[in-house]
């Protein structure tokens, strides 16, 4: 499941409405509409801004709706030493 369908998916699971999500936005349900479905899937993007308030709709984190790993310290040292490596 790509990340389009994902926040659909999610949307629809929480019972809320893409013009309820275009409100929280501040943009219209058409051009909501489009972020669920975007016509060229390979150019369309999501601003960092726009993941953050659609991340808070569906209660979820930024994160988790784009599947970030959270590295913890050791694991960041970890790929910090193998990346010396490669110098």
């Amino acid at each position: 499941m790509d990340l389009f369908e994902k926040i659909k998916a999610l949307r629809i699971e929480r019972k809320l409405s893409q013009k309820e999500m275009a409100d929280f936005l501040g943009i219209s349900q058409a051009a909501y509409a489009k972020i669920e479905r975007p016509v060229d899937r390979d150019t369309k993007k999501i601003s960092i801004e726009y993941g953050k308030i659609i991340a808070k709709a569906l209660g979820i984190s930024f994160n988790e709706l784009f599947e970030i790993e959270n590295f913890e310290n050791s694991d960041f040292e970890k790929l910090k030493l193998e990346n010396e490596h490669l110098k």
